[in-house]
């Protein structure tokens, strides 16, 4: 009796993994910054930059929906999409366009972190009941001092070359017209 019970909850605990393996969809994202290399912005500094988004042919077609919980102070989507259509077996599934912007009166040193978090929210095909899935991503955005502005430097442009160029070729033309005249 105690075997049988042991065997029913083996199979119970088998079939709950075969079931929930069918349900469960991953994807991949990308970002130009991560833990380990932060965002380096100086006050009142903007920069666009894009996250991509990536499945696999296995994973099929994903939709995401991208949630910032952490920093939406400073980052933020510039995209009108709310969901994105995550195409399987792509360079680029997806792109989501974020802008980061840093107040003018932000304190150097200061670190803000930034989550991104991506929820998958793709229809389960055949009424299967799906887990809905969410990962996400993150950085840190650090204020740092605002490079000093290079003056441009004054100096001999490429047509000054050019004439130069010319003027060696006319005067050593010359020369050679004189050398050869007077062998004559």
């Amino acid at each position: 009796m105690v075997n049988k019970k042991i065997i029913n909850i083996e199979y119970a605990i088998i079939v709950s993994i075969l079931v929930m393996i069918g349900s469960v969809s991953a994807f991949g994202s990308s970002m130009p910054y991560g833990m380990g290399m932060p965002l380096k912005l100086y006050p009142g500094q903007s920069i666009d930059f894009s996250i991509v988004l990536q499945s696999s042919l296995a994973e099929g077609n994903l939709t995401i929906i991208p949630e910032i919980s952490e920093g939406q102070d400073i980052v933020s989507v510039t995209d009108s999409l709310k969901e994105y259509k995550v195409v399987a077996d792509q360079n680029i599934g997806a792109l989501i366009n974020l802008k980061a912007s840093i107040p003018d009166d932000a304190p150097i040193g200061k670190e803000y972190a930034v989550k991104i978090l991506f929820k998958d929210v793709t229809p389960k095909a055949g009424g299967m009941i799906g887990l809905s899935i969410t990962t996400g991503a993150g950085f840190n955005v650090v204020v740092v001092e605002k490079p000093a502005e290079t003056p441009a430097t004054e100096g001999i442009s490429t047509v000054w070359y050019i004439l130069g160029v010319i003027a060696v070729i006319v005067i050593i033309a010359i020369i050679w017209f004189v050398v050869k005249n007077k062998e004559k």
